[in-house]
């Protein structure tokens, strides 16, 4: 009696509980605190200028400002360090957790015969579904989907303030505080991601399920709520967001319709992959259906439609509270999927991470199922003594978080860098390009430049317009020294886009080694006429100019990237080069100087600098700028020939 008693203490204690979920996560996500930043964390966060400093954020502009916010001072306390990162992502899902289980815990407060320890259990082993469940681990190990955890973060805030709210006495004077949170939280949510547009229905969802009729003022509080719907649309106005083709169309590879016919097929996966999460991908090979008739499209819908209809049974039919916690579990899902898995065609037309929120849902259904049929069993007594049903219900939800858990901490492995990533990515969708891409640039940056070669081709063999592959294998055919296959890629490139910033940057650097100048030099201009006014782009038509002795003109180009970039140690070291060549020796020691200490890795500007000592005279200064240039490039010959002929 005393253990179980102490028992039912531990389940209802918020302390112990939150203790107990923030172990189990620890554990789970343990081996993920060096994942690198993959994939969309490049331009969200590592490449991004923005990010680098708060100042950016003194406005309130944008429809994720509060995520990228986030990312902001993270790069604040610790740079580019991945640590940092995923540290705030394992927090924010505890907290998610912990939001689970009291949103549970609130629900069930508004049935005064809840009250017992099945119920607690109920809260507890919501929370940890959710928490153990492998399919959140994209979320949560993949950085740059802090967006969809933090927005759920402040969607389950809200809910549980509300629920406090109607569930406080008005004769305490603080409840309107818990009122004043839950604005505050749909505020932060729709300011972090789209998904959260649906938090208004949410709320109005609860208050018709789980509350009586409400009075006319009552009704009143809820208009606030739906005055936040218009926040997403105002903020995407106001950050001018561009990239669609049309009003609230990501892409137009497949229409609306198409899209819902798809997402059919799409929502019977998800729930196959929470059922038995095998194969998980981060980038599915999925077909696009174009017909409600087509076999796979109509099944889908015959069974979303079957379970739709359940929940409504549940919640309006049936007497049981139980069931109408499983049924709301249920409209959950289908909710807070609704944005992504609708009208609204997206690029990708499946996403683990889109799982994220709905999963609270159904780790609701799951558990009041569980207990239910439990309790069912007991009242009946169709397996024995009470006491052993407990023990045994205990011990199987053990085993099924256990089980959650292990191949939760198997799926992060994955994530370890990018070439482990993209092998299992693309031994799961074979057939798909973008996979094969990446897996070619994981190669790459390997210096496995034959792999990627490989990878490259079988891309292309895919999907013969993939720009960024025919950009690569340039690049990867640039490196094993095949000028001429680079030029032919490059010049792919921009038979596609000729708009390609990068592919112009690149032909440009090789006519600059051939010696074709003023084949260079329309590269560099074209740069700069797209608009890619950077201290690169100047620099780089400064070399053009200056090799064909327009000595003013490259002059004023290499002034124009050091007033773009001051720090720029490229254009001193090429303003060292003009003022060698103008004899102004003094001068282009400093340059060259200058741009040593900014960049000290660049073995060249140490040999201009070697050489320029030389011919003032200057020996001693001349071998020690040889030698540095050595140490960073042991094999750089022409210091080499250069150190020898000063040693002799």
């Amino acid at each position: 009696m005393d253990m179980k008693l102490s028992l039912k203490n531990l389940l209802n204690n918020p302390f112990a509980v939150f203790i107990l979920l923030s172990l189990l996560a620890a554990l789970i996500y343990s081996n993920t605190f060096s994942v690198p930043f993959q994939f969309d964390d490049r331009h969200n966060i590592a490449e991004n200028p923005k990010i680098r400093d708060i100042s950016n954020f003194q406005d309130f502009s944008g429809t994720r400002y509060i995520g990228f916010l986030s990312f902001a001072l993270n790069y604040r306390f610790g740079g580019l360090n991945v640590f940092g990162y995923h540290l705030v992502n394992l927090l924010i899902h505890i907290t998610n957790g912990f939001l689970v289980y009291l949103l549970v815990s609130l629900l069930l407060k508004t049935y005064q015969n809840s009250q017992n320890t099945q119920a607690s259990w109920t809260a507890l082993t919501s929370a940890l579904l959710f928490i153990s469940h492998p399919i959140q681990t994209q979320a949560i190990t993949y950085i740059v989907q802090r967006f969809t955890s933090l927005t759920t973060l402040f969607y389950l805030l809200a809910v549980v303030c509300y629920l406090k709210w109607r569930l406080t006495s008005s004769e305490i004077k603080l409840r309107h505080l818990w009122y004043g949170g839950t604005l505050l939280s749909a505020v932060f949510a729709m300011k972090t991601k789209e998904i959260s547009f649906t938090l208004p229905f949410m709320i109005l969802l609860i208050e018709v399920i789980f509350f009586s009729q409400p009075a006319k003022r009552r009704w009143v509080y809820l208009v606030p709520f739906m005055l936040t719907l218009l926040i997403i649309p105002f903020s995407r106005i106001d950050a001018g967001v561009s990239g669609e083709t049309e009003a609230g169309m990501e892409t137009t590879k497949f229409s609306r319709v198409e899209y819902l016919f798809t997402q059919f097929c799409v929502l019977v996966t998800y729930l196959r992959l929470l059922i038995f999460p095998a194969n998980q991908s981060l980038d599915y090979s999925y077909p696009i259906y174009h017909s409600f008739f087509e076999t796979s499209v109509f099944l889908s819908f015959l069974f979303l439609l079957s379970l739709f209809t359940l929940s409504l049974y549940l919640i309006l039919l049936s007497r049981r509270f139980h069931n109408r916690l499983i049924g709301f579990g249920i409209l959950w899902f289908f909710l807070t999927i609704s944005i992504e898995s609708s009208i609204i065609p997206i690029r990708d037309v499946i996403n683990e991470h889109r799982l994220y929120l709905p999963v609270a849902g159904l780790s609701l259904a799951v558990s009041s199922s569980f207990f239910h049929f439990i309790e069912w069993i007991e009242k009946h007594g169709r397996l024995g003594k009470k006491s052993f049903n407990t023990i045994g219900c205990y011990l199987f939800i053990t085993l099924v978080v256990f089980s959650l858990s292990v191949a939760s901490y198997w799926r992060n492995r994955i994530w370890k860098d990018d070439f482990s990533l993209w092998m299992d990515t693309v031994r799961k969708s074979p057939k798909k390009a973008r996979p094969h891409h990446n897996l070619g640039t994981a190669y790459l940056n390997r210096g496995q430049i034959k792999e990627a070669i490989q990878e490259y081709k079988t891309t292309l063999k895919l999907n013969p317009y993939y720009l960024d592959a025919y950009f690569h294998l340039g690049n990867a055919y640039l490196q094993q020294g095949l000028i001429e296959d680079a030029v032919a890629e490059y010049q792919s490139v921009l038979k596609l886009n000729p708009n390609h910033i990068k592919a112009r940057n690149n032909l440009g650097s090789i006519y600059i080694q051939q010696g074709q100048i003023e084949k260079a030099i329309g590269e560099f201009k074209a740069v700069l006429i797209l608009g890619n006014d950077t201290p690169s782009s100047h620099n780089n038509l400064g070399e053009g100019y200056r090799m064909q002795g327009r000595i003013e003109e490259a002059f004023q180009e290499f002034q124009s990237a050091l007033i773009l970039d001051p720090n720029y140690a490229n254009a001193h070291n090429s303003m060292g080069l003009i003022y060698k060549q103008l004899g102004r020796l003094d001068e282009a020691i400093y340059e060259f100087q200058i741009a040593s200490k900014i960049r000290p890795d660049l073995a060249q500007t140490y040999f201009n600098l070697g050489d320029t000592y030389f011919r003032k005279g200057d020996i001693n200064n001349s071998v020690h700028a040889f030698k540095k240039a050595l140490q960073i490039k042991p094999d750089f010959s022409a210091a080499q020939e250069a150190l020898k002929s000063l040693i002799r």
